[in-house]
């Protein structure tokens, strides 16, 4: 904990959330089934350290200001690299060394896990794994969408054995233990409408804190950072839809249990999606975004709610 800097968003108090999370979905996958002990418990170490010694600015802001980060790491990850270094540092002092009591060889692939899931946690890796998993699917649809089946018909028997020897003899675990910790990462859009809303407006005061900083340094304000100009709402909704959806939408389909992080996301693009119509963008803005969600989710009632707020806002001369 001492390790952490006093930062709105990206504080302890985030990395106890991100454990928390982590506890409370990876039984659900269940990971006693698809990972080891020694896994397991990396990724819960790595929870708590993911975002350790954090500045409270961006990769972005660091490789423009040539900070020492991004010089040391030569702009590549320059965050995630020192928050896994930090973890390491830490635990070579006596005293404070958690994986004490492991073999080498349980050493070594717990310090494998910690740093493949801290850097996973880099948003510029997102397409990579969100790709990753997609093609995953899509070889295996068919097993995957019998266990959907099974699971939805009797939830007390998953996971059923083919889907554990699936994940057993593939580099499935490889890629769980790869994209879990950054999923669990993003899960404060998934949670409900009132929690979702308290953490967005922690990471825009974090945000527009850069952007006052970039702007004394006469750095370029990132759009996102520009407290005069964002529109809270449509940034949101955009982040929603684009990110963290179709990660959440992929993950049911791996892991049918986490369903509930994407219904939940789901209820929160309906609720970002009616705050910015409430900003009064225009009509042809309007049905872009319409149209885009309606052919995310078609036929879901989320996409008839929406319509029917835009078609009221219309009725009243907006």
């Amino acid at each position: 904990q001492c390790g952490y800097l006093p930062n709105v968003f990206h504080g302890f108090h985030h990395a106890v959330d991100v454990l928390q999370m982590l506890t409370l979905l990876g039984p659900l996958m269940p990971w006693e089934a698809l990972l080891s002990p020694a896994q397991r418990f990396a990724l819960a170490v790595a929870a708590l350290a993911l975002d350790i010694g954090h500045p409270g600015f961006s990769n972005v802001f660091l490789v423009e200001a040539c900070d020492e980060l991004a010089v040391r790491y030569n702009d590549v990850s320059p965050l995630e690299s020192m928050h896994s270094a930090r973890l390491f540092q830490i635990v070579s002092v006596p005293g404070t060394n958690v994986f004490a009591n492991l073999s080498r060889a349980q050493y070594a692939e717990v310090r494998k896990v910690c740093i493949d899931s801290i850097l996973g946690t880099d948003n510029q890796r997102h397409y990579q794994l969100l790709s990753e998993l997609q093609v995953t699917y899509e070889q295996e649809s068919e097993l995957f969408d019998l266990v959907m089946d099974a699971y939805n018909q009797s939830p007390r028997e998953y996971p059923p054995s083919e889907l554990v020897d699936f994940y057993c003899r593939t580099d499935a675990r490889k890629l769980i233990r790869s994209f879990f910790l950054h999923f669990v990462d993003t899960t404060n859009t998934m949670k409900p409408w009132r929690v979702c809303k308290y953490w967005s407006e922690l990471l825009f005061e974090e945000f527009f804190s850069q952007g006052d900083t970039e702007r004394a340094m006469g750095l370029p304000v990132q759009p996102l950072n520009d407290r005069g100009k964002v529109n809270k709402p449509q940034v949101q909704l955009a982040f929603t839809e684009f990110f963290v959806a179709p990660l959440a939408s992929v993950v049911s389909k791996w892991m049918p249990p986490l369903r509930l992080c994407e219904d939940q996301c789901q209820e929160n693009l309906d609720r970002w999606s009616r705050r910015w119509l409430d900003t009064q963008p225009s009509h042809v803005e309007q049905d872009r975004v319409a149209d885009r969600i309606s052919r995310m989710r078609s036929g879901t009632t989320m996409t008839l709610r929406m319509t029917s707020h835009v078609l009221s806002l219309r009725s009243s001369g907006l």
